[in-house]
């Protein structure tokens, strides 16, 4: 691992067909908690670009059964659009 603090997020999908593919939680390995960009006036949600994002798979058994899982990680986000490194990962901190 990184070493860095983790963080968590859970994050929704709202063109996802199956209500259990709706909503991911993610892992955040950064120095400081990351914040959501700005709400953008006329949406329901806050769109953002994940940094750094990785997935890696994790076998689960529980008795005889065995299924596949995910681990969803990121470094930071940001808005869309917005200039690389301009992420909500440091506190008290703007971004212009």
């Amino acid at each position: 691992m990184t070493g860095r603090p983790l963080f968590c997020g859970t994050f929704t999908d709202f063109s996802a067909e199956k209500d259990r593919e709706r909503s991911v939680t993610m892992e955040f390995a950064c120095a400081h908690q990351p914040v959501p960009p700005e709400s953008v006036p006329g949406l329901p949600f806050r769109p953002v670009l994940l940094e750094g994002m990785t997935v890696q798979p994790r076998a689960e058994t529980s008795g005889q059964a065995e299924w596949l899982t995910w681990v969803v990680r990121a470094v930071g986000m940001t808005a869309p659009g917005a200039a690389a490194g301009e992420s909500g990962a440091v506190p008290g901190r703007s971004a212009a």
